[in-house]
């Protein structure tokens, strides 16, 4: 077998794939739509939350000078932004893992899950990577490697969840599963 051997199942398991495939999709018109939006846009939603929560969370916000408010809420909205662009990317991650999962196999599970950790994040990666790329043609966005890196992270996250519950999920199974 090839390191991309598509492994043949029975129908339900082949809507398994269908679905997921779905919802990837789903979540990638959801990043994609997100980064599509102009800057100032983008900006104005995020810097709306950031405002609210700088001012539920900071003790006597309104005696502050406008300046030290200015600069919590620019604080706290690259938080923000940072966050989301983390947390897009946790549900692509464990969609894909479980994709792979679904669709390729090796003859030993430390292999099965080497190989679909490797290609949901090289997967996930490379959408990243396009995200960004999409940027450079949105008005007044920008290519930015550190996002990469934070979409990355997300992914990684969600392809840790997925093969954490895939490992609970084949030892209640008595499987012997070996990570």
């Amino acid at each position: 077998m090839t390191f991309l051997s598509i492994r043949k199942r029975s129908t339900p398991l082949n809507i398994l794939a269908v679905v997921l495939v779905v919802f990837i999709i789903a979540n990638l018109v959801f990043i994609w739509v997100n980064s599509a939006k102009v800057a100032s846009n983008s900006n104005k939603e995020s810097k709306k939350l950031a405002e609210t929560i700088v001012k539920k969370t900071t003790k006597d916000y309104n005696s502050l000078p406008k300046a030290e408010q200015q600069k919590k809420i620019k604080e706290t909205n690259t938080k923000i932004r940072s966050i989301a662009h983390f947390a897009e990317f946790i549900p692509l991650g464990f969609l894909a893992f479980f994709l792979m999962l679904n669709l390729f196999f090796a003859k030993s599970r430390y292999k099965l899950i080497f190989k679909c950790i490797l290609l949901s994040l090289i997967i996930c990666i490379l959408v990243a990577l396009s995200d960004e790329i999409h940027q450079i043609f949105v008005k007044d966005r920008a290519f930015e490697v550190k996002d990469i890196f934070i979409d990355a992270s997300g992914s990684l996250l969600g392809i840790i969840f997925a093969s954490f519950i895939y490992y609970i999920k084949t030892i209640i199974n008595n499987k012997k599963c070996t990570l």
